[in-house]
């Protein structure tokens, strides 16, 4: 709603000038609807604040963006103990997909899925709120954070399954898991098997080939 060009223009015109590209954008308007939230952040837009909005709320929002970039600075430099993180042979097969946007949401996740994280912890590490993160993750992925952070997990125990004699107890903590059973119960859900029998499946079928 400005003249000539309205912010959505704007921004697409700054992302199209490698100069501007990584410039972080807050929207601040009055336009509430879901589909406007979803227009900015589809075209890339690093928080959407909408009026009335307090001049601490814009201020909060603005250090929250140079937060996660200093934030994604940090991450960057030590790339190298994240590779230790990752075991090697699985690096190369990344369940992640190829969104840009996305990248540091998913390299947190990677650093921390054998921890206890959630939606909450994500979102401060990127400096989104909960609610503008999970519309962000859903409409680029079609999945919420939770079940990113799920498959990683059960990425991790498929390959320990089969790769390893580690109990399922041992590989229940070392993806993230205080509780045994909830492992089992979602690895079930995942898998239509429990890890056992998912195990043995695994084992007959390398036999055979």
């Amino acid at each position: 709603m400005m003249p000539d060009m309205d912010g959505y223009q704007v921004l697409s015109t700054l992302h199209q000038n490698p100069a501007t590209a990584a410039i972080p954008f807050i929207f601040l308007t009055a336009k509430v609807t879901m589909a406007d939230l979803r227009q900015g952040m589809g075209l890339g837009a690093d928080d959407y604040l909408t009026k009335p909005c307090t001049v601490e709320q814009l201020l909060e929002a603005i250090a929250m963006r140079l937060q996660r970039q200093e934030m994604l600075k940090r991450w960057y430099a030590s790339d190298s103990q994240l590779q230790e993180l990752t075991p090697a042979h699985a690096s190369s097969h990344s369940i992640f997909p190829n969104a840009p946007k996305l990248n540091q949401v998913f390299r947190f996740i990677e650093a921390h899925y054998r921890q206890s994280i959630n939606l909450t912890d994500v979102a401060q590490a990127v400096g989104y709120s909960p609610a503008y993160l999970t519309n962000l993750v859903q409409t680029r992925t079609g999945r919420t954070v939770k079940r990113w952070i799920i498959e990683r997990r059960m990425a991790q125990a498929r390959l320990l399954l089969s790769t390893t004699s580690q109990t399922v107890s041992q590989i229940a903590e070392s993806v993230g898991y205080t509780d045994v059973s909830y492992f089992v119960r979602q690895f079930r859900q995942f898998h239509s098997a429990s890890p056992q029998v998912w195990r043995s499946t695994a084992e007959s079928q390398a036999s055979v080939s």
